[in-house]
């Protein structure tokens, strides 16, 4: 997952005009970012910086091509930039991998719940900006491990379903008793507003049938973060609804628009001809 800086005219300092996330993904011989189809938009056809690296850069792939789905306020929400292979090999350089077939794992909401295993959403929320967002724009990132909403202690979602075409779950983020996991001591820690984490890969933990198996290996990117709610008090308790759109609508809409990669993902997943563009 990288963090991406959207520009209006040049880039340059006070030309940020927002910010997303995005996961790196080789569909073929072909490299992509799949964000939210929001953050697509947000981006038009204005340039997209990239983070890449861990310290102050400015790396402004030439996207050759990127395409969306979105209508506010729905799940209808996703999309890609393609990046050439000259500039997905520089990133690649910076230590930033790109997802494979193997990687991926395409479920619908049903079979989310069968699972009924964690998620790891990770992302680059706004609120964990430092620097100067119109001068040296950076961001850090957060990696919450969840389960989905209405499964085990959790509380149903109470977010809004308007277009049930669409396949997303929605996650259960609960707002205290959460753990800083990125110190040698953990902390107690509130979890900040997602608001920018929106693009950011949304995993399955692969833990069920059992935790003590876990590892970072078995993780499958199955969705983007597409957006949340503000806090909700539920039995005296303050909580979080993260939706997610799930994967099989960016691979459908690859398939869609380029007739090279089309046979290839539809063998692999010819389930993606039921998710809907």
């Amino acid at each position: 997952t990288v963090p991406l800086f959207f520009f209006r005219g040049g880039v340059e300092p006070g030309n940020v005009n927002g910010s997303g996330s995005g996961v790196l993904v080789r569909l073929g011989a072909r490299f992509f970012v799949l964000p939210t189809g929001h953050c697509v938009e947000a981006a038009g056809d204005d340039p997209v910086a990239v983070g890449i690296t861990d310290h102050p850069h400015r790396f402004v792939p030439r996207l050759v091509r990127r395409s969306y789905r979105y209508q506010a306020g729905t799940e209808h929400d996703f999309g890609y930039f393609e990046v050439p292979a000259v500039d997905a090999q520089r990133i690649q350089s910076q230590n930033r991998v790109f997802l494979v077939e193997g990687d991926l794992e395409v479920l619908d909401a049903m079979a989310c719940r069968q699972r009924d295993d964690w998620f790891v959403v990770a992302g680059y929320p706004g609120a964990l900006a430092v620097g100067d967002p119109q001068v040296r724009p950076g961001v850090r990132l957060l990696a919450y491990a969840t389960i989905l909403a209405g499964s085990g202690v959790a509380p149903a979602s109470l977010l809004a379903r308007p277009l049930r075409a669409y396949q997303v779950v929605d996650l259960w983020v609960p707002m205290q008793g959460n753990l800083e996991g990125g110190e040698a001591v953990h902390r107690p820690i509130d979890v900040p507003s997602l608001s920018g984490a929106s693009g950011g890969g949304c995993w399955l933990g692969g833990v069920r049938t059992d935790p003590k198996i876990w590892s970072k290996r078995r993780l499958r990117l199955c969705g983007t973060h597409a957006g949340s709610c503000l806090a909700i008090e539920i039995a005296g308790e303050d909580h979080v609804f993260a939706r997610e759109v799930l994967l099989g609508h960016h691979l459908a809409l690859v398939a869609a628009d380029y007739a090279d990669l089309r046979a290839s993902l539809l063998a692999r997943w010819p389930n993606i001809k039921r998710y809907r563009v």
